[in-house]
Parts: C-alpha cells; structure tokens; sequence
C-alpha cells in the first residue's frame, strides 16, 4: 500500500457471520493513490490539469472519475458554450472554486463542498477558478462527445464544433481563456 492508503487501526471486534453468497469481498484494486506525475495537462490548455483513474469501470462499467485542478502559475478565465453527449455526471468541489453559466439558471459559483449534477445536452460555460481549485468528476459513458459552439464575430453567429473526445482535443483546449499569474 503507498502511503496514501495505509492500514487503519480498529478496536477488536467480535467475528462477523460468514460472508453470504450474494456478498462482494474488498480487494486491493478498489483503491487508487494520487501518483507524481499522474496529473496532464489537457491539450491547448495550460490552465487546469486532470488525472483520469479507472475507478469507474470498477464501480460502473463504462464510466470515468476524473480529478480537476488549477495548475499553479495559470488563471482560468473561461469556456465558450458548450454541451457533453454524456448519459449523466456528477462533480465534486473539493476545494477553492469555480463560475459556470448554465442555460436555464445563469450564472453561478460553485465553492468547496459543492456537490453538482449535470444533465446531458445541457449549454454552459466555465468562468474563472481559483488558483486552488481542485474537484472530482464521475460520469458515464466513459468517452463522450461535446458540440462546443464558437461565435463568428464576422458572420454573426455561432457555429458548432463537435468533439468526440474533448479532453484530447487540442482545438478546443485553445478555445478556453487563460491568463498568466
């Protein structure tokens, strides 16, 4: 075990009952240490780094966990609309914060402690994040696409740009606003 998952100690126990055919025994597998050099940064994008762990496929089949955090000596100053194909997720804030714009309820801040679901198909955008900002997202499937829609300024309106895998798409990574700290 790494010193990140460590044997815990317990007061004793009386033995429990004999495990029961429909029960699912722990094994080492189920746990995951935060690894040097695990974080990347998503392509075109040297403001956020992600760590993608395959806890999901243990706990749903296709799915990803994946960990978000600012990477130090870059702000994140925004997205432009976009939208993932995805059948659900849920995100965590575990620590500082983050604005996001949904279609439907506007603008808003998410601090630590947050706890979100997103919808598929729903329209949004990422604002700034704290310099320590640090979350947790579960979403399935696994992969998944994003139509990201970029404004024409010279035409006057928008158009759509589809991703099949957003996180390795350096197009869109150069779409999101950063500044130097």
């Amino acid at each position: 075990m790494s010193a990140a998952i460590a044997t815990a100690n317990f007061p004793a126990a009386p033995p429990l009952p004999p495990p029961t055919s429909d029960m699912v025994m722990a094994t080492p597998d189920m746990f995951r240490a935060e690894l040097p050099g695990s974080f990347r940064t998503l392509p075109g994008f040297d403001a956020s780094e992600i760590r993608e762990s395959d806890l999901g496929a243990l706990a749903a089949g296709d799915a990803r966990v994946t960990i978000m955090r600012s990477k130090p000596g870059y702000k994140w100053v925004g997205s432009p609309w976009h939208m993932h194909h995805f059948g659900y997720s849920v995100t965590y804030i575990i620590k500082g914060w983050a604005d996001f714009e949904f279609e439907g309820i506007g603008a808003v801040r998410l601090g630590a402690g947050t706890v979100m679901h997103q919808p598929a198909m729903n329209r949004h955008r990422e604002g700034e994040a704290s310099e320590d900002f640090e979350g947790v997202v579960f979403h399935a499937p696994k992969v998944f696409g994003t139509t990201v829609f970029l404004y024409d300024e010279e035409a006057g309106l928008y158009r759509e740009h589809y991703s099949a895998a957003v996180a390795d798409d350096e197009e869109f990574g150069k779409s999101l606003a950063v500044e130097k700290s």
